[in-house]
């Protein structure tokens, strides 16, 4: 950890419990953000696009040749 996360995660701890959750709230939602652009930033790659076409592809394939199954619920039998 970088220590200028380091200080302020020292500051956080003098924090009232209701003030470090707004705060755990607030850092959560970041790095879901940051996720995101992760993810944003890989699937907009040439080979990611084509990729998952050919996935599509795949799956529509198995598909139309009857070899799929409804998932119904958390079942997969």
């Amino acid at each position: 950890m970088i220590e200028r996360l380091r200080a302020i995660v020292s500051e956080a701890e003098s924090l009232t419990e209701q003030e470090q959750e707004k705060l755990a709230f607030v850092w959560e939602q970041a790095l879901e953000e940051l996720e995101e652009q992760e993810w944003d930033g890989l699937l907009a790659k040439p080979g990611s696009k084509r990729f998952l076409k050919e996935l599509v592809e795949e799956a529509q394939r198995e598909h139309a040749a009857g070899e799929t199954e409804e998932i119904i619920g958390d079942s997969f039998e």
